[in-house]
């Protein structure tokens, strides 16, 4: 998907596509998968979900990409790694870009992994990035959509090449509105799909 950009928003003469992800599919589809306690941030890929995250990186590896953003969520940072292997580029942790904290969703604040233990696990993880914003609990879809629309600007005013981000299906949807401006925009949110914005 391409569209034309906002009359609001002026990009940093570096960057003029903005790649949006959603992970792969989750080992919790599988009804005989037998877990450690395990909350909603931490369920990894399932063996289907990393064999797609390895064929979306090695189509993303061919775009010239220049900056690979992902949500903290285990099954993001799978996805992303697996764009690493093919890009090269380090993982910046982004808790911007992570789920809607909404609290039909989430009865508390998601625990979340450090930067450190991430780092510790995905050597691709890049300890010196600092989240640029950071979600409130709950979080209304209002506030949803105010993060989101605040992380895609960061993102497009702050220059640096093509940006990737690696997300969920809410960041997705509504990074997409947020840039194309129309919060009603139907946006495919298909697992390790694709959906790509030139301004």
């Amino acid at each position: 998907m391409t569209n034309e950009q906002p009359a609001d928003l002026q990009a940093s003469p570096g960057v003029n596509t903005v790649w949006l992800v959603r992970h792969g599919q989750r080992m919790d589809v599988d009804p005989a998968w037998k877990p450690r306690r395990c909350h909603h941030t931490e369920v990894p890929l399932s063996p289907l979900g990393h064999a797609q995250a390895d064929a979306l990186g090695r189509r993303m590896a061919r775009e010239g990409i220049k900056q690979l953003f992902c949500s903290p969520y285990l099954r993001a940072v799978q996805t992303a790694a697996a764009m690493n292997r093919h890009t090269g580029l380090p993982i910046q942790i982004e808790h911007g870009v992570m789920e809607w904290q909404n609290i039909a969703w989430f009865s508390s604040p998601s625990p979340l992994e450090s930067v450190a233990s991430l780092a510790s696990q995905y050597p691709a993880v890049c300890r010196a990035y600092r989240s640029r914003v950071k979600p409130t609990w709950p979080e209304t879809i209002d506030q949803n959509r105010q993060r989101l629309r605040q992380m895609i600007e960061l993102l497009v005013r702050d220059g640096g090449g093509p940006v990737l981000v690696v997300g969920h299906g809410a960041t997705v949807v509504g990074m997409a509105r947020a840039l194309l401006d129309s919060p009603e925009h139907q946006i495919a949110d298909a697992l390790c799909g694709i959906v790509q914005l030139q301004f």
